[in-house]
């Protein structure tokens, strides 16, 4: 053994030494003890544990320094000096952990010995030790100590019985006589070894591979190769570089290493003398390099004689890692750990120029910026050079390389899912592809030294992604992530569920919330110990409902067999990212899905990065994909909030108490060195006060009120939680409106009464108790679910899945048929009637003007009151009272219901019916506004000041302040400071009224700026005889303000001293609007509402359907806004700009920028059968459907395309619009 030239000063030993160790002959009494010098890597070094980072240590050992030379003096007996042959005896080393991804600084192997993450991976014994694994445990302790007794005696050296062990085996292996000849009697040998496990191996043959490697695999039960497979193996079988692409979970590793040990078994048979490793597997992680390792002996285990793999990473000593390398024919290690142990050791290095293959996997994170550094010296120091050589050379030095290439004829394979550059840039780049096959293999030319031209090989260059996954987008506020998240996975039990966040933070806080929720969570992370590490994928792996919350430590090397699902609960920083965490579900032949939760402001970057990851990969392709958003009714997730929040709760101040309980010991630690004094007291007085002049206030403060919260109001809480996951969450239908659904309820009681027994009738149509058919939200992506009709592929739906849903029977749904589920599993004989809507009370003509004037308004984008009532707000008009608003004492009882119901939803003290929106808001400004001068401050767009009429000056004698948004989006409190009069300056008339609007041309006002504002008009004193500045939003669409940012109503609405909300725009009502504030200012409204002509006569209809619109168009806002910016996207891939941000529910086209006429852009639209104004703003609504906005795009694509043409366009002025 080449002894390494530079070595490391041991640490002191800091545990008790094994046995092996204690066992040392003691000398003799008065007797001189002979002792003699060896070499380092000969000691029998032993690990003290895994908490001292692979530390080694040995007793006996005296180290003398000559010089410059250090000596080890052993005793003559040799006790203490270690076989190298005897280390294959030692058996597998233990793997020593999983890294984060590049986002987290310890995810690439650091290389340091004491980091106590990683593991090095030995192959079991080999050659003439092969042969006894069949012998009893007392033979095979005999044999080993017939071993130890020949290695005391100094019989036979380690290279010597190296060489023997090579020999032995050698003549184990049969030589083929079907290589390149008779086909079939390859197949024959194959379907010999195949025989016992009756496995058809037809399928390899036609890749001219040994009977040996035939039988391996079919002992793993692989019975066709894959297509990487397929394309790949012959070409490495010919001596040819490869560059393959292929998706996650294609068989990669398999179509490198069965060349390898393909390649390794001829060279046994030919009897060729080992002189080092034959194969170099470069890996980015541990965790990768470990499952690499794994795959390989799993191949390598069915051969009668097997090639030795060794990993290579972070966490043992280097001297052990040198000395085991000296047997490895196959390596496969991190770049960080392997160069450590190959510098400074030119003879380890000259062994490895001499490899015949250099195989490099995930080679787009290996080669990224900043982690190229170490793998390139590698690269260098295969091909014979040091890391400090000259990039420039003699010729003669240049003559002398091409020698040694051509005598090394080392194999180049170059393996990944992904290699466009263009993959790794930010979410939001919106650069160009640069992901041609040119430019892959450039980038690869540069990164690596092939002997020639490599063979690039892309067995699908349409797409990234796994044909069986399938994605999902789930749109929903910032701060509802949790929620929805619960409610995904609540929805789907019974699925094994991978959850990826981007930090640490994130799965420390969410492991503990999904557990109190009665789920069984488990972490993953780099910070985590390596058992409890372990720990969570062994029972990741065991449990079918688990679910793992992870970093993206997990996204590469994962391969966990059936993963369900792949939630991304924060969105990937990249799409190569998104490729990989995706790529753990749908891995070889099966299905997936992969879901991200994004935010409103992440969805436009979310589809940049679907369109990066599914467009083309052919030069100039476009980028067509648009990944599908998923419904979730919003009504179902809010039922599901309590619960949330309480367990949210009980996890925050569960951490709290762990951080404040880490962090005072800590300061006590550091106190105790320092010398001083420390009270906690002081400590805490200063984090009660929440650090009012730094940055990190409010989370301080937060987690001083969750950590103070005592033992009785933690049992309090959980006692809470504990009765809302008692209770069974109804997810159906609305029991008031039980005709509404999709179940035809008369259908089902008339089978009922003519014969059909009432035990056979699904209990909950007796209880009347109606519920929609529950299906998972990811389901969505296989089949299609129109309103009264529902289509799942033979989808089995049970209650006995999950608990907590209350399921209205267990059923199987199949093409639009409910059959109830009878307890033996088999389908009843009792045919349920389809899922149809019920029978309409309306005459065939009436049904007909509805249909039509539904039509209508599904392609008309001019504004969201164009829609026409459904048929829930014709029967509630149908059903509703008939009294006087004004002359009956009690008013009008659908009235009332409306008001209540909006106070209930805002949080406001009461409120009052009005006939429009333009009402609303001007009552809402008179009532406040008592004598002038006065003025209103508002937004130079807002709807009082430029569509109302002028009504403002007329009606409240006030003047205005109109504001530009400094931002160009919406007013901010900058804006707000500098524009107010409150001065008392005469000649001003001052400010009494701020007037904010929420939507605002579809933009959002937020509510950290309302609640700014509010605070900062509210904080003006209040002169004698006067009232306070009042704060006004004209809300007439609020419902998307508030649910496109994900914020509560209720928190919004107290910003406000007044709330006006039309409830035709966006709600889809006839008619009305409805005024929200305090009692007094109510009551003084009404004057001001019957001076304006608002005192109606039966108004209950117009407030029946009213409140119909409100709880039907609420759940759908969300959709509503992904299908806006899913149209969005699209026009922004055709060349469109946007005047402003797409947030909602509008798209405001900048056709000046695309130099197209307005009159040009109507003209294209009509001919589509579009409605749209001259303004260029597009307002989609609940009756918008999927083919208007496809003939829309459609319409303004060919626009496009015809102004770039040089196509004349219709240029007559035109104007026109409203709000």
């Amino acid at each position: 053994m080449v002894p390494p030239s530079k070595k490391r000063k041991l640490p002191t030993a800091t545990g008790p030494a094994s046995k092996r160790s204690k066992n040392i002959s003691k000398k003799k009494s008065g007797g001189k003890e002979l002792r003699r010098a060896v070499d380092a890597t000969a000691l029998a070094w032993s690990s003290v544990g895994e908490d001292f980072g692979g530390l080694e240590v040995i007793e006996g050992v005296d180290v003398v320094k000559d010089g410059s030379k250090v000596q080890f003096l052993v005793a003559s007996d040799k006790s203490n000096i270690i076989d190298p042959q005897q280390e294959v005896l030692d058996g597998d080393e233990s793997f020593e952990g999983f890294g984060d991804d590049p986002v987290e600084v310890g995810d690439i192997d650091s290389g340091e010995a004491g980091s106590g993450q990683g593991g090095l991976e030995s192959e079991k014994p080999q050659g003439k030790n092969k042969g006894k694994a069949g012998q009893g445990k007392a033979e095979q302790e005999k044999t080993k100590k017939n071993k130890n007794k020949d290695k005391l005696d100094g019989k036979n050296s380690g290279a010597e019985k190296e060489d023997e062990q090579l020999d032995k085996a050698s003549k184990v292996v049969q030589k083929s006589s079907t290589r390149g000849g008779n086909t079939f009697g390859a197949l024959a040998d194959a379907n010999d070894y195949a025989d016992q496990e009756d496995v058809d191996m037809a399928a390899w043959v036609p890749l001219n591979l040994s009977p040996q490697i035939l039988s391996a695999i079919a002992k793993l039960k692989f019975t066709k190769p894959t297509l990487i497979q397929e394309k790949t193996i012959p070409e490495i079988l010919a001596g040819d570089d490869v560059i393959g692409k292929a998706q996650t979970g294609s068989g990669k590793t398999l179509a490198f290493g069965i060349p390898m040990v393909e390649r390794w078994l001829e060279l046994q048979e030919q009897g060729v003398k080992r002189t080092g490793p034959m194969a170099v597997v470069l890996s980015p992680t541990r965790e990768l390099a470990k499952q690499l390792g794994d795959h390989l002996k799993a191949l390598c285990d069915g051969l009668p004689s097997a090639p030795y793999v060794c990993v290579v990473t972070g966490g043992l000593s280097i001297q052990k890692q040198q000395r085991q390398l000296e047997k490895a024919d196959f390596v496969i290690g991190t770049p960080g750990r392997l160069w450590e142990v190959l510098s400074g050791d030119r003879a380890l290095q000259s062994k490895f120029a001499k490899i015949k293959f250099l195989v490099v996997d995930e080679a787009d994170r290996l080669f990224k910026v900043g982690q190229f550094k170490e793998a390139e010296d590698i690269i260098g120091a295969l091909d014979g050079k040091s890391p400090g050589d000259d990039a420039e050379s003699s010729d003669e030095d240049e003559e002398e390389d091409e020698e040694d290439d051509e005598r090394s004829a080392r194999q180049t394979l170059v393996f990944s899912a992904t290699f466009d550059k263009d993959l790794q840039t930010k979410l939001a780049g919106k650069g160009k592809s640069t992901g041609n096959d040119e430019e892959k293999m450039a980038y690869l030319m540069k990164c690596l030294k092939f002997r020639g031209e490599p063979k690039f090989i892309d067995v699908n260059p349409v797409s990234q992604m796994a044909q069986g996954l399938k994605e999902g987008l789930i749109e929903c506020g910032a701060m509802e992530k949790d929620l929805y998240l619960y409610t995904v996975l609540l929805l789907n039990p019974g699925r094994r569920t991978l959850v990826f966040t981007n930090s640490i933070s994130a799965v420390r806080r969410l492991t503990p919330l999904l557990s109190n929720l009665n789920l069984t969570a488990l972490p993953l992370h780099s910070q985590m110990a390596q058992k409890a590490r372990l720990r969570s994928l062994e029972r990741f792996t065991a449990a079918r409902n688990s679910i793992l919350i992870a970093t993206d430590v997990a996204a590469r090397g994962l391969d966990i067999k059936q993963v369900d699902q792949v939630l991304h609960y924060h969105v990937p920083r990249s799409a190569d990212t998104y490729i990989h965490r995706s790529g753990r579900t749908a891995r070889g032949e099966s299905s997936g899905v992969s879901v991200i939760l994004c935010s409103p402001d992440e969805v436009l970057p979310t589809r940049r990065l679907a369109s990066k990851v599914h467009a083309e990969r052919s030069s100039g392709a476009k980028r067509e994909h648009f990944i599908q958003t998923l419904l979730i009714d919003r009504k179902m997730a809010s039922r599901l909030k309590p619960r949330v929040d309480l367990a949210k709760k009980i996890a925050d101040t569960v951490l709290a108490k762990e951080k404040a309980h880490s962090d005072d010991t800590w300061l006590r630690n550091a106190a105790d060195e320092l010398g001083v004094e420390y009270d906690s007291e002081d400590l805490e007085a200063v984090n009660a006060s929440g650090g009012k002049g730094g940055r990190g206030g409010g989370r301080r403060r937060k987690e001083q009120a969750a950590k103070s919260l005592s033992k009785a109001e933690m049992g309090a809480l959980k006692a809470q939680l504990r009765e809302e996951l008692s209770r069974r969450v109804n997810l159906g239908v609305s029991e008031r409106y039980i005709t509404g659904g999709r179940v035809d309820v008369g259908a089902l009681l008339r089978e009922g009464k003519n014969g059909v027994s009432w035990e056979m009738i699904p209990n909950y149509v007796q209880r009347v108790e109606i519920h929609n058919i529950i299906y998972s939200p990811v389901s969505q992506l296989g089949l299609t679910h129109p309103r009264g009709k529902l289509q799942i592929n033979n989808q089995q739906i049970t209650s006995a899945e999950h608990p907590d849903i209350d399921f209205p029977h267990d059923m199987w749904v199949h093409e639009s048929t409910l059959l109830p589920h009878s307890p033996s599993n088999t389908a009843s004989q009792l045919k349920m009637p389809s899922l149809t809507t019920p029978e309409s009370p309306f005459t065939p003509k009436v049904q007909a003007k509805l249909l039509a004037s539904r039509e209508r308004a599904s392609r008309d984008f001019r504004s969201d009151v164009v829609t026409v009532p459904v048929e829930e707000m014709m029967t509630s008009i149908l059903e509703a009272s008939v009294n006087d608003d004004i002359y009956d004492p009690e008013g009008d009882p659908s009235v009332k219901a409306l008001e209540a119901r909006l106070v209930e939803l805002t949080g406001m003290e009461a409120a009052l019916w009005a006939v429009s929106g333009t009402q609303g808001n001007q009552i809402c400004l008179r009532t406040h506004l008592t004598q002038p001068p006065h003025s209103v401050l508002l937004d130079h767009r807002a709807h009082v000041h430029c569509w109302e009429s002028g009504a403002l000056p007329v009606i409240s004698q006030a003047s205005v302040t109109t504001v530009h948004a400094k931002n160009g989006v919406h007013l901010t409190l900058e804006d707000v400071k500098k524009n107010i009069i409150a001065d008392g300056n005469i000649h001003f008339p001052p400010t009494r009224v701020v007037s904010l609007e929420n939507t605002l041309s579809g933009t959002i006002l937020p509510l950290a700026e309302a609640l700014a504002i509010s605070n900062y008009v509210r904080s003006f004193p209040v002169p004698e005889g006067q009232k306070p500045i009042a704060m006004h939003l004209d809300g007439a669409r609020v419902f998307d303000g508030v649910i496109g940012e994900g914020v509560d109503l209720k928190a919004y609405a107290a910003c406000f001293d007044s709330i006006s909300i039309c409830l035709a725009k966006g709600i889809g009502a006839p008619m009305g609007s409805v005024i929200l504030g305090k009692k007094p200012f109510i009551e003084r409204a009404k004057w001001f509402r019957k001076m304006l002509g608002g005192g109606t006569r039966q108004p209950g209809m117009m407030a029946a359907a009213a409140l119909s619109a409100l709880e039907y168009s609420i759940p759908r806002f969300p959709s509503v806004h992904a299908m806006t910016k899913n149209a969005a996207a699209r026009l922004e891939a055709v060349g469109y700009k946007f005047t402003l941000p797409v947030q909602t529910n509008m798209i405001l086209l900048d056709l000046e920028a695309a130099d197209i006429p307005p009159a040009a852009f109507v003209e294209y639209c009509a001919k589509e059968n579009v409605s749209v104004f001259p303004m260029a703003r597009l307002v989609f609504h609940h009756q918008t459907s999927e083919v208007a906005v496809d003939k829309l795009v459609t319409a303004l694509t060919r626009l496009m395309e015809d102004k770039r043409n040089g196509v004349t366009l219709n240029d007559v002025e035109a104007h026109g619009g409203y709000s």
